[in-house]
Order: C-alpha cells, then sequence, then structure tokens
C-alpha cells in the first residue's frame, strides 16, 4: 500500500501558506484594506451578489449580463453569497485558490510517490511548483485560475490511466464536468483528452464523457440565450479578438485567432521553455509503454494546445500552462534523463545533450524567472495599483453620487463597491456593446450614440485604446496616472464629460475627492478644463 504523501508535502502547503500570509499582511499594510490584484475578480463578485440578491445575472441591477467566462466560479460566490452574504463571498475567491493549490501539491506528490521517489525528492519537487507557478500570487488574483489548472492534471492523470471500475469513470466525469464549467478554456482541453482517452480504449463510454465535459456549458449558453438572444458570455465574444472587432464562429473569426496566435507566439517568453519541455517529453518517452508514456504525449500535446490559445499578455493567464509544465518536468523529467543513459552518443547523444541545457537555462531565465518570482515579489504592488485605481474610481463614484450613470473601460471594483448604473464599453457586462462587436459596427460614434440613448453624462475609461476607435480628448476633464503601474491595462484613466454644465460639475467633484486626501499621493491628477 502506497504511504500518504500528505507528509511529504507538508513543507511545500506550509511554504504556500506562509508566503500567502505575508502577502494578505503586506495588502493590508499598503492599502488599509484586502484588496484582490485584479479587478476581474470584482466582477465575478458583482454578478454574484446581483444574482444572488435580485435573481438576474448582471451588473446592473434588473439587467442580463453574462459578464464572466466561467460559470462555476461565478456559482460558486452566488451560493457563498445567498448563505453568507459579503462577509463570505467576499473572502470565497481567496478560499477557493487556496484549495486548489492545496490539491494541485497534494495531488503532485502522491503522483510522485506513485513513481516510488523518496520523501527528499517529492518535497522538493512540491516547494519548486509552489515557487514555478507562483502559487501564492496567483490566489491573491482572487480569479478561477488555479482551480482551472487543478482539474486540468486531474483529467489528464486519470485519461493516462485508462478508466476501468465504475468509481474510476464516475471520478473521470465529475472532473471534466468541473474542467468544462470552470472556464470556458477548459472544454478545449477536455475534447482533446478525451479524443485521447477514445482513441487508446475504443470505449463508448468515453462519448458519456464527452457529455459530461460539454453539457454544463452547454445548459450556460441555452440560459444566456435564454436571457440576452447570444450564446456566448461578452467575455468569450471578447476574448477572440481583442480589444476590437468582430471575431466569432466562421472562417473569418479563425483566421483572426490564429493570426493573432502565431504573432503572440514569436512575442512569447514562454514560447521556447515550453516547446522545448514538450519536445523533451515526447523524446523522452517515445520508447515507453503504459502510463508514463501516455502523460508525457497529453501533457505535451496540451501545452501546445494552451499556447494557442494563451494571451501572453500576462502571468495570470498562463496559471494552467505553468502547472502543466512544471508537472511535465517533475513526473516526466527523471525519467527522461534515464532513457538518455541508453541512447547512442555521437551527435544523437550531442544533440539531446544540447536541448537540455538549453532548456534548463531557458526555463529559468523565461517561464521562471519572469513568470514566477517576479509575479510574486510584484503581489503587494499589483494589489495596490487595484487599491489606487479602480478602488479610488469607485470611491469617487460613491462620493459623487453612486445612483448616477456613467460609462466604463473597467467593470470590477465599479460594479462591486457603487450602486451606479455602468454602460460597459468593452462589453462584457452590456450586451448592447456586445452587439456591436457581433455585427461590425464598433466605434466611438455607435459608443456615443448608446451613452445618448441612456442619457449617460460622464465617462471613465483609459483614452488609448478608444482613441483607436474615433475618441477625441476635447471632452477629458481630468486624468489620474499612477507611475509605477504593474498590473493595470494603462496607468492613466480619464474623466470624461458631455455638456458644459456636466464637465464643471465634475471637475469639482473631483477636486473635493482630492482635497481632503481621499485619494493617495501616489496618484497623479491632472486638469484639462476650467472649473
Amino acid at each position: 500500500m502506497r504511504k500518504s504523501p500528505l507528509l511529504s508535502a507538508i513543507p511545500a502547503m506550509g511554504l504556500f501558506l506562509g508566503l500567502l500570509a505575508v502577502l494578505v499582511w503586506q495588502v493590508f499594510e499598503a492599502n488599509g484594506t484586502f484588496t484582490y490584484s485584479l479587478d476581474d475578480a470584482y466582477i465575478h463578485l458583482a454578478l454574484a451578489e446581483q444574482w444572488a440578491e435580485t435573481g438576474i445575472l448582471g451588473v446592473n441591477e434588473g439587467e442580463f449580463a453574462a459578464a464572466s467566462s466561467s460559470p462555476l466560479f461565478t456559482l460558486l460566490l452566488t451560493v457563498a453569497h445567498l448563505m453568507g452574504g459579503r462577509a463570505l463571498s467576499f473572502w470565497m475567491p481567496l478560499a477557493l485558490n487556496v484549495l486548489a493549490s492545496l490539491g494541485l501539491l497534494w495531488w503532485l506528490a502522491d503522483r510522485l510517490r506513485e513513481q516510488r521517489r523518496g520523501p527528499l525528492a517529492v518535497a522538493g519537487w512540491s516547494l519548486g511548483l509552489v515557487l514555478f507557478a507562483a502559487l501564492p500570487a496567483i490566489s491573491m488574483l482572487g480569479m478561477e485560475h488555479l482551480l482551472h489548472a487543478w482539474a486540468l492534471v486531474q483529467v489528464l492523470d486519470r485519461v493516462a490511466r485508462g478508466p476501468e471500475s465504475r468509481r474510476d469513470w464516475l471520478a473521470l466525469a465529475g472532473w471534466l464536468a468541473l474542467l468544462g464549467s470552470v472556464r470556458y478554456e477548459g472544454l478545449a482541453a477536455a475534447a482533446l483528452l478525451v479524443a485521447a482517452g477514445w482513441l487508446h480504449q475504443r470505449d463508448r463510454r468515453w462519448w458519456l464523457m464527452a457529455l459530461a465535459a460539454s453539457l454544463p456549458l452547454l445548459l450556460w449558453s441555452i440560459f444566456c440565450y435564454a436571457n440576452s438572444g447570444m450564446w456566448m458570455p461578452g467575455s468569450v465574444a471578447m476574448k477572440l479578438d481583442p480589444p476590437k472587432g468582430t471575431a466569432f464562429a466562421g472562417l473569418t473569426g479563425i483566421r483572426k485567432l490564429f493570426k493573432k496566435t502565431v504573432f503572440l507566439l514569436t512575442e512569447s517568453p514562454v514560447l521556447l521553455p515550453a516547446l522545448l519541455t514538450a519536445a523533451a517529453g515526447w523524446l523522452g518517452f517515445a520508447g515507453q509503454t503504459g502510463p508514463h508514456r501516455r502523460w508525457a504525449w497529453l501533457a505535451a500535446g496540451l501545452v501546445g494546445l494552451h499556447l494557442l490559445g494563451s494571451s501572453y499578455e500576462s502571468f495570470r493567464y498562463e496559471a494552467y500552462l505553468l502547472v502543466l509544465l512544471f508537472c511535465l518536468a517533475a513526473i516526466g523529467g527523471p525519467e527522461w534523463l534515464a532513457a538518455q543513459r541508453h541512447l547512442d552518443s555521437g551527435i544523437r547523444g550531442l544533440a539531446r545533450l544540447g536541448m537540455l541545457a538549453l532548456l534548463a537555462t531557458l526555463l529559468w531565465m523565461n517561464a521562471v524567472y519572469n513568470r514566477s518570482f517576479i509575479p510574486l515579489s510584484h503581489a503587494v504592488l499589483a494589489s495596490r495599483n487595484i487599491h489606487d485605481q479602480q478602488g479610488m474610481m469607485a470611491a469617487f463614484v460613491n462620493e459623487y453620487g453612486d445612483s448616477g450613470q456613467f460609462a466604463v473601460h473597467d467593470l470590477g471594483q465599479l460594479a462591486y463597491q457603487t450602486n451606479a448604473y455602468l454602460l460597459d464599453l468593452e462589453g462584457l457586462g452590456s450586451p448592447e456593446v456586445t452587439r456591436l462587436h457581433r455585427d461590425g459596427r464598433y466605434s466611438w460614434a455607435s459608443l456615443r450614440g448608446l451613452m445618448d440613448e441612456k442619457q449617460i453624462p460622464a465617462a471613465i475609461l483609459y483614452a488609448t485604446p478608444y482613441e483607436e476607435v474615433g475618441l477625441t480628448l476635447e471632452d477629458r476633464v481630468a486624468s489620474w496616472h499612477i507611475e509605477d503601474s504593474y498590473i493595470l491595462g494603462w496607468g492613466t484613466v480619464s474623466f470624461f464629460a458631455w455638456t458644459e454644465e456636466e464637465k464643471a460639475n465634475l471637475t469639482t467633484a473631483l477636486r473635493a475627492f482630492e482635497s481632503p486626501a481621499c485619494l493617495p499621493a501616489r496618484v497623479q491628477v491632472e486638469y484639462f478644463q476650467t472649473p
């Protein structure tokens, strides 16, 4: 009987919880309150609160909007809000990330013990996962990415082994449903893994596994269509061709997706490490049979698949990719090294040795340093950025009159912390804007038409992306600039108004908000209109 992996994983779990506790304490010290280090986390919280309290999913009361690409995460937060209100639901994203991180560490330790690794090796690899995948920093984001990564490795592991008993099939179905519903991107991985499982076993029950993976999102799509006339959440639609334009189903959307992918691959700091790790896995297991070989091939295939769907703009979207890369190295690395002893020397041996040296160097310089240690060291800065920009935007709206109406670029804290009506100019939380994207009519003129129709007198947004679609700056009233921007889309957010009366009112309110030191000194203010 295999010993429990708990003892070997305890050091890594302790390191993770210790680092996370330090980060949380430092955030309280920096901001005076706890702030998630990504504004998107507050979109989930706002959706959950509206759904729990009004029965309608959305960011504005009485207006349906599926602004999240994680149905399960939103549902879990909604249940938490129903059970304990904000006191419980606010902390639920952090709690779920802690659970997912501990689950990942437990799973890796169990997998390594199954391979008869010693306690020191298991402890070392587990500690490496905490740092390599930046688990504490990603937990601070308050997003679903670690839950996605946990479900991904669980499904991969079960497919590589090949389910046999009824219990195996039921467990796989459950993890596939979790993978498919925790993030829309999980469905692509589920499709690849189910197809691989069917090719290996040719068992009709794999068709049931495909149903288990897709059924939650199918039901969610029906729910979205019944309420908005659109099958996909706005966030999924926008991801296909950010930041503006149409990229939905069809050949046009596919061409745009791959054009974007090829361009971003050339800029990605994880491209070479990922491809070399995948190549190492394939070559090292080419002469082996059984679950180890299937695990390596499937993991390498998933790395390639997820490279196609990654944005590479920030480490936060690559959490699952970092976990996959590290687990491939931890589970397959020693086996791969052992396999090299039986290979001939000469050119092939030198080529493999060169690949290994280059792989180790690139993994350290790019994926580990840039995508692990920097995020971990900058987690508090990221939280402070969100507090100083989005948090202060919400505080200002509350002071200005949170029952007002604003056009905005970032939904998060504005939706969660205020009662203002928000027109989301990106289309995540406003179906009318999503339709403009879908119909190819997205422009500043069409957005201004929506604002006039809804009688929205002011806007709080990043000017840069909207200048690309026709925004001019003559209506800009003021701007807030953050010098040490790390996690923000842009370091400068601008305030706009469309009438002279509203410009005067907005300028007066901004100066009043600044004067009693409501705004941190770190935020640089500039005015463009005469009060």
